[in-house]
């Protein structure tokens, strides 16, 4: 294969393969702690989704915990007792709530979400095809 031919190949991953990458990725599990957390303070707080959503955004007491994650359930663990404000945007939802939490308690809160499409969207679907004909078109051109 002549040098031009790979730098063409190369070139093809190097703009392909990472969008691909992207739409691929899967709903996980999101573990994190309360940021004013005291020894002590272990009370739990779980977010269960009845579908994966993205971009949940989660702060409890005006202090963000969770920021653009991609998930089915969020657990938030060193949480004070007493009363805690939480806040909630996902695809589409948004939630405001108060919870009064004694030391130690594990909560767990059920949320309906739409199911997510599956896939990349329709533009970058598009996208994908046209670069992936232009990228065989050329290659087909050069040999």
């Amino acid at each position: 294969m002549r040098a031009s031919h790979v730098r063409l190949v190369r070139l093809a991953q190097v703009l392909c393969l990472p969008a691909l990458a992207g739409c691929t990725s899967a709903a996980r599990p999101v573990a994190a702690r309360y940021p004013q957390a005291r020894p002590g303070d272990d009370a739990e707080l779980t977010l269960q989704f009845s579908h994966a959503v993205a971009g949940a955004h989660v702060s409890i007491n005006g202090h963000p915990v969770v920021m653009g994650a991609h998930t089915a359930r969020i657990v938030v663990a060193g949480l004070p007792p007493g009363e805690l404000a939480v806040m909630l945007a996902a695809d589409g939802i948004e939630k405001a709530f108060t919870l009064e939490l004694e030391p130690g308690q594990h909560v767990m809160v059920p949320i309906a979400a739409a199911p997510a499409r599956d896939g990349p969207s329709p533009i970058v679907q598009a996208l994908l095809g046209v670069t992936a004909y232009l990228l065989v078109r050329a290659v087909g051109a050069l040999l």
